[in-house]
């Protein structure tokens, strides 16, 4: 039977039977509903009701138990409401808890108790936000045009919301002129009239290749006409007319998107030809506009892996006046990525030309989740003025989808279902406090641990703000802040805009400094303070299980006069035990004392942060700061004994073609990409076993460029210090000849290029769809004399390509492949030698 008439057959029967079901219906099931009383965008003024409506059939609500938690899942209220009637509907008044980001569950109850609905909502809390671009451009990417009417109200609220005073959307040729001489501009002028209404600048980006005008395959795949080549005269016209009916409303044009991968699938010479013609087109309506390359991805990928020397060796520069790219992942990325690009333009033409971040953004898939998220928004855009940016752009303002492995579904500030996320608050609060603001000046190094930057009020009165934090993961300890002469701490904040309790002490204020940004409000000349720490911390605890670990810590004492320090550990886990604590006597003035603590712990594999409260003298309250510890992996002293560590999920794998309709790049499974490694050491050296299933091995490169195709890239950092650490890489040709690169150098490493496989007796294999790497780091060659006694850090990735670029890599730990973190890589220790 076909499913037609099945379902045909199905209808006759229930209409057949309908009087039956009218009459005999079961009693519906007692529910209640739970939905906001008067908005879909839950963003509260500080002093509005958080109210809910109650839809009950069959049964009344009695009451509704409510909890309410905040961003660090800290609980933050509860408890039992009665409703109460309004305009005949039944309503409950959640009370608010302060300001920023909380997540509110409800569960309404019959007078029995019994449960008749449940729901929960994120929201934020805190008073209206408007950046109006004066110093810097705020603003979101956005996929407006796809939208529902019903979803496009909801974010264009979801914009609104958020204060921002620009979105980035692509202005899609195929959808403006689906066929020559047809033009469709009623979505357009109406969403431009929607984001006028809004105070909203759009920044539009001119792309992609209308299907009739290709230079593609028509009858290929989407990505096969609608990203290769346009013809150029009806490109050319599209770009006059949109740029004539927008010229007053629209002054900020991006020339495609990102180019230098696969959006743009033809020859470098060709969008260079596409760009000087555009960018002369849009001058040649309007010279004030503002034409910007399109937003460069920054990495190498096919089919044009030096797309930005070549492009930036022949395009021309008299119409071009922004210098656009995007910047993705974390901060420390950011840095990286900034320094790339600055080096990419050195000695070009446009070299001090304005810089534009149009589209950056982190997704909550990655380490840390939706909290992360926020706290690395609210750095880059902080930090964002003092590397010369113009504007940022996060990327993106709701979630693609709701795939919960797919990072491409969760680069947003609000989920698929416009539920808002931590970083939606975080970024209303840098609205809040630094787009009024005119930025100033940063501490040095810019790239160090110790992020200072200030912002100077705009108008009198209105005060200076100075956002601080300490790059350092896990940091968290107090800090003495010393102000100039009329210059004084006023109120703190933290990224969500709750107050932070600042402590004065004689002639300056104490305050908890983490590795997340708090605002500090100063009144008087816009001048940085001095910060200084009062303690001297490990930077990590590293703990092997079963074994004593004694660790110091150095209280200083900034004031004129005695202290008397003391301090109390907390511990956060049942298997970490603090055995001793020494306390100190006085501290005079400027000098430090150290207190000593023994921590042991039961196992390896954990990490996590000690909390700590040190009391000082007459100080009413002791100050909490945070030692972060790790589990140190041992290496054992024997190869036919190793530490054995398997590689074989889909975690152990980044690949860098989600984000595009390409299948044929994404990884199929442990047969395109896994592995194992074994560790181990001996007096000489450190020793690699690394074993790899790829089904296909290509490696055509030499030297440096190893990385981009399959090839084994190790990096490790013999200590804390940015500069101590060194990486390198090795590959087998598709020739069968051994080749090895040093990637970066510790300055004690003797590790050089052109002897470095004869360095570490480096043997490859590959037998059938396995490529065995063996590699000896000898310790003389990383600068040591003997054996480590304290642990260090390695990490490994291995690339892979299949022959179109490099798609992905095999990763032991987060910190390599889109940017150098040391700091992520894990702890080893090498067994001590038998006595």
């Amino acid at each position: 039977m076909s499913l037609r008439l099945l379902v045909c057959r199905f209808v006759m029967l229930a209409a057949c039977l309908g009087s039956v079901v009218a009459t005999a219906a079961l009693p519906a099931v007692p529910s209640a509903g739970i939905k906001p009383a008067d908005r879909v965008i839950l963003v509260y003024g500080g002093q509005e009701k958080i109210r809910f409506d109650l839809g009950a059939q069959g049964a009344a609500v009695a009451s509704v138990r409510w909890s309410m938690d905040d961003w660090l899942k800290k609980k933050r209220g509860g408890g039992e409401l009665r409703p109460e009637k309004t305009s005949g509907r039944n309503v409950v008044a959640v009370p608010s808890p302060g300001t920023g980001w909380f997540r509110v569950r409800l569960e309404a109850r019959d007078g029995a108790g019994v449960l008749l609905g449940a729901d929960e909502f994120a929201l934020t809390i805190g008073e209206p936000v408007k950046s109006d671009g004066r110093f810097f451009r705020y603003g979101v990417c956005t996929h407006l045009f796809r939208n529902t009417p019903e979803d496009l109200r909801r974010e264009l609220d979801a914009a609104s919301g958020l204060g921002i005073d620009m979105v980035r959307d692509s202005l899609d040729w195929n959808g403006i002129q689906p066929a020559a001489g047809q033009w469709r501009f009623e979505a357009s002028d109406a969403l431009l009239d929607e984001l006028d209404a809004r105070k909203i600048e759009q920044q539009w980006l001119l792309g992609f290749t209308a299907r009739w005008a290709t230079l593609g395959n028509p009858q290929g795949s989407h990505a096969d006409w609608n990203k290769a080549a346009p013809k150029m005269e009806p490109w050319l016209e599209f770009v006059t007319t949109t740029v004539k009916r927008y010229q007053k409303r629209i002054r900020w044009w991006e020339i495609w998107n990102e180019p230098d991968i696969g959006f743009w699938n033809a020859p470098v010479a060709d969008y260079v030809t596409l760009f000087d013609r555009t960018a002369a087109a849009i001058k040649a309506v309007d010279p004030t506009l503002q034409v910007m390359n399109g937003g460069f991805a920054m990495v190498k990928r096919k089919p044009n892996p030096e797309f930005i020397r070549d492009f930036l060796a022949a395009a021309e520069t008299r119409n071009w006046d922004i210098r656009a790219y995007h910047d993705y992942m974390s901060f420390p990325d950011m840095i990286v990525r900034h320094r790339e690009h600055e080096a990419a333009y050195q000695g070009h033409a446009l070299a001090k030309a304005p810089v534009f971040v149009n589209e950056g953004g982190f997704h909550t898939l990655m380490p840390g989740g939706e909290p992360e998220q926020a706290i690395t928004l609210a750095k880059k855009m902080a930090a964002s003025p003092a590397f010369g940016f113009t504007g940022y752009l996060w990327y993106n303002l709701r979630d693609k989808g709701v795939d919960p492995t797919d990072k491409e579904h969760h680069f947003g500030l609000t989920g698929r279902d416009f539920q808002l996320k931590p970083a939606y608050a975080a970024y209303r609060q840098v609205i809040r406090e630094l787009s009024g603001r005119k930025y100033l000046t940063s501490a040095q190094p810019i790239d160090g641990a110790m992020q200072m930057h200030l912002y100077a009020g705009s108008a009198a009165g209105e005060g200076n703000v100075l956002v601080l934090w300490n790059e350092s993961r896990g940091f968290s300890q107090p800090m003495w802040i010393e102000c100039p002469a009329g210059v004084s701490v006023v109120s703190a904040t933290d990224l969500m805009g709750e107050p932070l309790a600042i402590t004065g002490l004689d002639d300056g204020v104490l305050i908890e400094v983490t590795d997340r940004p708090v605002y500090l409000r100063l009144s008087g000349p816009a001048m940085l303070p001095v910060v200084q720490p009062i303690l001297e911390l490990p930077k990590t605890l590293a703990l092997v299980a079963g074994r004593d670990v004694e660790a110091a810590v150095k209280v200083r004492n900034p004031l004129k006069r005695n202290l008397t320090p003391s301090i109390e550990w907390e511990s956060d886990r049942a298997g970490l035990k603090i055995t001793r604590r020494d306390k100190s006597g006085a501290v005079g003035p400027g000098a430090e004392a150290a207190l000593t603590t023994v921590f042991s712990i039961d196992k390896a594999d954990t990490s996590g942060a000690l909390v700590g409260r040190i009391t000082l003298g007459d100080a009413a309250q002791p100050f909490v700061f945070r030692l972060p510890y790790e589990g140190v992996r041992v290496v054992p002293r024997s190869e036919s004994a190793p530490l054995v560590l398997e590689l074989n999920k889909r975690d152990d794998v980044v690949n860098l073609f989600e984000a595009l309709i390409r299948p044929e790049m994404n990884w199929r499974g442990t047969s395109d990409l896994s592995g194992s490694a074994r560790l181990s050491a001996s007096d000489e050296a450190l020793v690699l076993d690394i074993r790899v299933t790829d089904d296909r091995h290509v490696q055509s490169h030499t030297d440096t460029d190893l990385w981009e195709q399959d090839s084994l890239q190790v990096g490790i950092a013999l200590s804390g210090l940015p500069t101590d650490y060194s990486e390198v890489g090795f590959a087998l040709t598709e020739k069968g000849e051994l080749n090895g690169a040093v990637y970066q150098m510790a300055p004690r490493t003797t590790l050089r290029t052109s002897r470095v496989t004869r360095q570490t007796a480096l043997a490859i294999t590959r037998e059938g769809t396995t490529t065995r790497y063996q590699v000896r780091l000898p310790w003389v060659a990383l600068g040591l004399k003997q054996v480590p006694a304290e642990p260090f850090r390695v990490n490994f990735i291995v690339n892979d390509d299949d022959g179109d670029g490099r798609k992905q890599w095999l990763r032991l730990a987060p910190g390599m492949g889109d940017g150098k973190a040391p700091e992520r890589f894990p702890l080893f220790l090498v067994e001590p030698a038998a006595r």
